[in-house]
């Protein structure tokens, strides 16, 4: 680690130059974390370190064709660990979302969110993580959120906006492993949503497909490719948005 202390966009905080040694190349640089430290009212903030989990907490939709049952539950793993484990057949998933709908892209009020999470398999899976609207079918079809999904049969992790079912999409050009990764999002306020993957920066959104008219919940879920049970480890999730 070698961290300094910086201003940045008029905001100081602490930056690993390791991690990200350029200037305005963190996608946390300019988050006001430590103002809304000294003053709460600035910012609403949810961290989550999964030491502690309730399923009351959130909505959870399972699908189970086959006879045996999902399980979430912790995890033995320094730092905290939830473990998703699918039952094993095709198709069978596990579905999240924070309950309450907390967070909206509005003019003016910049929103970072960001997920370190792996899976057991990279090709035979269905994932996605970001920020939706409420719905049981997060995978097979989502009408509005800002989100990473990554698609049975292949390893691709693509980023997707979308607001009333139009849908901003691409490759990110980064693939799926079985390795953890951090999944960031950000909104700038003023209509651009970024999308960062391990701390880079893969994709950049604007225009009529950013749901801002929406409030969204933070959401995960994962789905079996074929008949193998799969499991979906969340190391964290952590989302800020300036009030």
């Amino acid at each position: 680690m070698n961290t300094d202390v910086r201003r940045f966009n008029g905001n100081q905080g602490f930056r690993d130059n390791d991690y990200s040694p350029a200037v305005g190349a963190s996608m946390w640089e300019d988050c006001p974390v430590l103002a809304a430290l000294q003053d709460p009212a600035l910012a609403h903030r949810y961290f989550n370190d999964f030491y502690d989990y309730t399923a009351a907490d959130w909505t959870i939709t399972t699908t189970e064709t086959g006879g045996g049952s999902a399980t979430e539950a912790l995890s033995d793993a320094a730092g905290g660990v939830l473990l998703i484990t699918n039952d094993d057949a095709d198709n069978e998933s596990d579905e999240f979302q924070k309950d309450g709908e907390a967070f909206q892209l509005v003019v003016g009020k910049p929103l970072w969110f960001e997920a370190r999470m792996r899976v057991s398999e990279a090709t035979e899976v269905d994932f996605l993580v970001g920020l939706c609207i409420t719905d049981t079918t997060l995978i097979d079809g989502l009408s509005d959120g800002v989100y990473f999904l990554k698609d049975d049969g292949d390893t691709a992790i693509d980023y997707h906006c979308e607001k009333d079912s139009g849908d901003s999409t691409g490759n990110t050009g980064v693939n799926l492993s079985t390795a953890y990764r951090k999944y960031g999002i950000h909104f700038n306020g003023a209509g651009q949503v970024d999308y960062w993957l391990d701390g880079v920066r893969v994709a950049s959104v604007t225009g009529a497909n950013v749901p801002d008219d929406e409030l969204l919940s933070i959401s995960f879920a994962i789905q079996n490719g074929d008949g193998n049970a799969r499991n979906l480890s969340v190391d964290y999730i952590k989302c800020f948005q300036v009030r």
